[in-house]
């Protein structure tokens, strides 16, 4: 009898374990400060059961460095990943996490019909701290139109262009503008879409 309750308190305890622990959602590796040795970032689900900060149910962004044989934890933020169901019908809006050129790279996509959009942010580890250093936005309806915004703020400079598309889905430009804008830095934990951006020529911003 003591061996059964033993074994049965042994497989609650791992039940609640697993309960809590935090979803990995996505995990890249590689050198993100340029000192040869690779990094490891992972975006976790943050589960409604915990209490304490950042609010439940946000994604964080976790980044380790290796000490040893062992991964500790070098930076962690959070708003930089979109919630569950912020990609409208499509679901869940966070597609991969990436490291490419030595930058953190997050993707979303998302949208409902005919409409799709897709963000890509880039961030880069500069002097000491985490920088926004590039969004490319893109608004798509399907077999009609595409608008897409390619912005570095890294230098300032934005390109913004507009195109239709033909039956086959091949992009046929309309209009293009270059232009430079005033950028303050933008750390890691930066929300998707929080700023948005005035197209020269157009009646409208796109947020970024």
């Amino acid at each position: 009898m003591n061996i059964l309750r033993n074994a049965l308190l042994c497989v609650l305890l791992l039940a609640g374990n697993v309960a809590s622990a935090s979803p990995l959602l996505a995990e890249a590796e590689g050198d993100l400060d340029r000192d040869g040795m690779a990094e490891r970032v992972t975006v976790e689900n943050i589960p409604p059961s915990r209490a304490s900060a950042p609010p439940a149910g946000q994604r964080v962004i976790n980044i380790y460095r290796r000490h040893g044989t062992q991964w500790q934890l070098w930076h962690s933020a959070s708003g930089a990943v979109m919630s569950e169901g912020s990609g409208g019908m499509l679901g869940d809006a966070f597609d991969n996490l990436t490291i490419e050129r030595g930058c953190l790279v997050i993707r979303h996509y998302g949208g409902g019909g005919d409409a799709r959009w897709g963000m890509t942010h880039r961030y880069r580890y500069d002097q000491g701290r985490w920088r926004l250093i590039g969004a490319t936005i893109e608004h798509t309806e399907l077999y009609s139109s595409r608008r897409i915004l390619d912005f570095n703020l890294a230098t300032g400079k934005a390109i913004y262009t507009e195109s239709r598309q033909d039956d086959s889905g091949q992009d046929h430009p309309t209009y293009s503008v270059t232009w430079h804008v005033a950028v303050e830095p933008v750390p890691l934990g930066y929300t998707p879409s929080s700023q948005q951006l005035r197209i020269p020529g157009r009646s409208f911003s796109i947020s970024y």
